[in-house]
């Protein structure tokens, strides 16, 4: 079971309500009937992870309507998909490439990572907070 604080890259201070949205979203993504899901934390922007095999599904111009709607209700307002598909460790790939410049998705400055605040570390939540449920 995965820490919903992995979808948030380093340097992003890790807030209840931030787990809150990426599990809201992976959620309502599951309920449409994607299976292999990640939906990665840029702060406004939900870069979503899907098996690349789901591709095609997302031609559907009524299931494509149907997820986008649902993430902007999780809280998102942009709505993007990596093109590199599901992929663990995705965000360790920031720690490389020398993660302290602007982001380039948000334009904002990152600060050096912090250590997540105890309450918010998956080891200390209830699993309905923290946590992926599947």
């Amino acid at each position: 079971m995965a820490c919903y604080s992995s979808r948030i890259p380093y340097g992003t201070p890790v807030t209840a309500e931030a787990l809150a949205q990426i599990g809201r979203a992976e959620r309502a993504l599951r309920r449409l009937g994607l299976r292999q899901v990640r939906v990665r934390h840029h702060e406004q922007v939900a870069r979503i992870e899907i098996d690349p095999a789901e591709f095609p599904r997302l031609l559907d111009g009524e299931l494509r309507e149907r997820l986008v709607a649902e993430v902007r209700a999780a809280g998102y307002a942009y709505v993007t998909l990596d093109l590199q598909g599901y992929r663990t460790g995705s965000l360790n790939g920031d720690m490389t490439r020398g993660w302290q410049r602007s982001s380039s998705i948000t334009g904002t400055k990152r600060r050096p990572a912090s250590v997540v605040p105890r309450q918010y570390r998956c080891s200390s939540m209830p699993s309905s907070v923290g946590r992926d449920q599947s």
